[in-house]
């Protein structure tokens, strides 16, 4: 199965938001975002717990978001025809850069710098 969207440029947002009442110092929900111009998508999850995700061309999939060391945020996602894919994360916060990487059932597809902007 193949799907195009025909997107040239995707801006992703992130808020990663950690409740000051928690003692714990654990991130509670996280919110991300992907702005593909005509669409916007939004995502609220808890780290480590699957959620159901429902990609811009309509694939439905099981992800789980894990945050691996202080700087690599890895999504992990299943069809449930049985593919698979993954979104790593870097950050490199003093060159102000996120290296994005994904890779469908093993084989690197898609990888980009993306700079960082402060709000």
């Amino acid at each position: 199965m193949s799907r195009s969207l025909n997107i040239n440029t995707v801006m992703m947002v992130m808020v990663i938001d950690d409740d000051d009442d928690d003692d714990d110092n654990e991130y509670d929900i996280i919110d991300m975002g992907k702005d593909y111009g005509a669409m916007k998508m939004e995502f609220f999850f808890k780290l480590g717990e699957p959620f159901d995700y429902t990609g811009a061309d309509g694939t439905k999939a099981k992800c789980t978001v894990t945050l691996e060391g202080e700087n690599k945020l890895v999504d992990r996602y299943k069809t449930p025809e049985g593919a698979s894919w993954q979104t790593v994360r870097v950050v490199d916060k003093s060159a102000g850069l996120m290296k994005t990487t994904t890779t469908f059932d093993g084989f690197p597809a898609v990888a980009c710098v993306q700079q960082l902007v402060r709000l």
